[in-house]
């Protein structure tokens, strides 16, 4: 499945991929569920490596959300210029209490509670990133403005609409050329 996201993601090609059995073979022995939750997968940023436990997984469909999750989405905020990268996570930072968006906060809270605002509203970037389907797409021009709206001139708050077209913008442009 990770060879089959390359060939249609090909900036999916520029990263390294583990696949173990259990998380402990991708963290620690003392990484078990038990002790630190169930992981389906994990990004290395400086190593430029993704990590998967299938295992962890409930079946396929599952597996292909933590793909995009880790891919897409935390390899893919990796690809925004490091000024657009904290401006994107400061805006959905300012989301929680956005009725379209407080459903996925509320999911990351749980999860994530002793973690620093900005990692909690990476896995909200990242959670969009699971729902790209293949066949999802965008207005490139469109998604350019949300992002000038949104993001950069902070004209209106940020709802799920907009977040969803800017991960279907990093699918999109995973699809076309290598980041």
């Amino acid at each position: 499945m990770i060879r089959e996201f390359c060939r249609v993601y090909p900036a999916a090609y520029q990263l390294s991929y583990i696949v173990r059995a259990a998380q402990e073979g991708i963290f620690n022995e003392a990484a078990t569920i038990k002790q630190t939750g169930r992981i389906f997968g994990a990004y290395f940023s400086t190593r430029r490596l993704v990590a998967f436990a299938p295992s962890n997984s409930r079946g396929v469909n599952d597996f292909i959300q933590t793909i995009r999750h880790e891919i897409l989405g935390h390899f893919g905020l990796n690809t925004f210029k490091p000024s657009e990268k904290k401006a994107l996570i400061a805006v959905i930072s300012e989301t929680r209490n956005q009725p379209t968006l407080c459903e996925l906060w509320s999911d990351v809270a749980m999860c994530y509670s002793h973690f620093p605002e900005s990692f909690k509203a990476e896995e909200i970037f990242c959670l969009a990133c699971e729902a790209v389907e293949l066949n999802s797409t965008v207005d490139k021009i469109e998604t350019q403005r949300i992002f000038h709206q949104v993001i950069l001139a902070r004209l209106r708050p940020m709802e799920y609409d907009d977040l969803f077209a800017i991960a279907v913008a990093v699918a999109g442009g995973f699809k076309n050329r290598w980041s």
